[in-house]
């Protein structure tokens, strides 16, 4: 006896013909590779929510609507939404009617300001029915069924400015030994030695515990210059009590023979402060590695995470 799994109604997969994408009004547009259910472009911005405006052409191919849902394109609509799972929420971005697509889609900043994605930003094109299509069962009879969708990863190229963020509340200051208004606390999930010896994912080293109410203040930060110089305060603060904490293990002489691993969190982080300033590839890693001194390090610090680049953004808030 053979099974056949029949779907409740028909998809439109492959009603995406391209997709163009630009970051900025000044630059071209770009046309994607959309081969597949799914792709990835690199954006060379340092927040993903605050660059200039993300704008798309998406143009679409009637034949996969053939031929459920052809004559359905004013009850069809194209929706970009993005799902954030720090938040848990889900933010619907743009909708259109299929036959009322503009020639330029474009997301505002206050939109993305509602999310978190500063670095990695996954924005979901899908499409659905805003009403019951007919009785035919070839066509979904229940209300925002998705018919069709199509994953655009847009990443920057920092990288190196995320750490593993959670909120906290004041108890949990507590509970961990903190004091109730501590507004960051770099919580370790094992020795001190894995910060430079170790080869495991940040996350599976430590996280970083942020207070609750400085959590939601930074969530409902809307200003471009406010936001950046906020978010590049707390990122220095993090990397800066990562350093110290390594720092201090590296004082007491027990990596004498080992030295700091370029593969370690803090390899990997003083790799990415080299890279920033240009630097000579191990210069930070082999200064620090023998000293412990945060000194050292400061300034590169400060300039990689863009403190001086978001404090420009006063003048464009001003001139918005």
């Amino acid at each position: 006896m053979s099974v056949q799994v029949a779907k409740p109604y028909a998809d439109a997969q492959g009603v995406i013909k391209s997709i163009e994408y630009r970051s900025s009004p000044a630059e071209p547009f770009a046309p994607l590779d959309i081969d597949g259910s799914e792709i990835s472009h690199l954006v060379y911005a340092d927040d993903l929510r605050t660059i200039p405006l993300h704008e798309l052409k998406v143009k679409l191919d009637a034949d996969a609507l053939k031929p459920h849902y052809i004559s359905h394109l004013k009850d069809l609509r194209l929706v970009m939404l993005v799902r954030d799972t720090v938040l848990r929420r889900e933010i619907v971005l743009v909708e259109y009617a299929l036959d009322a697509l503009p020639d330029i889609i474009r997301i505002s900043r206050e939109k993305l300001q509602l999310t978190s994605h500063r670095d990695d930003l996954l924005i979901h094109l899908v499409v659905v029915p805003i009403a019951p299509l007919g009785k035919s069962v070839a066509v979904p009879a229940q209300r925002l069924s998705r018919l069709a969708e199509f994953l655009l990863h847009i990443r920057n190229n920092v990288r190196g400015a995320s750490f593993p963020y959670r909120p906290a509340t004041a108890a949990q200051m507590l509970e961990a030994g903190q004091p109730p208004e501590a507004a960051i606390y770099l919580k370790l999930h094992g020795d001190p030695s894995e910060l430079v010896t170790g080869q495991a994912p940040a996350e599976n080293v430590f996280e970083v515990w942020i207070h609750e109410k400085v959590w939601t203040a930074m969530q409902r930060d809307r200003g471009p210059s406010s936001m950046g110089l906020r978010f590049a305060a707390f990122t220095v603060t993090t990397a800066s009590l990562i350093l110290a904490t390594a720092g201090a293990y590296i004082s007491t002489g027990a990596n004498k023979e080992t030295g700091v691993h370029a593969e370690s969190v803090v390899g990997r982080l003083l790799a990415y402060l080299e890279r920033q300033s240009h630097l000579q590839e191990g210069v930070l890693l082999k200064t620090f590695g023998e000293t412990g001194d945060l000194g050292h390090v400061m300034s590169h610090l400060q300039h990689a995470f863009r403190f001086v680049g978001n404090s420009s953004r006063v003048d464009e808030e001003i001139l918005e």
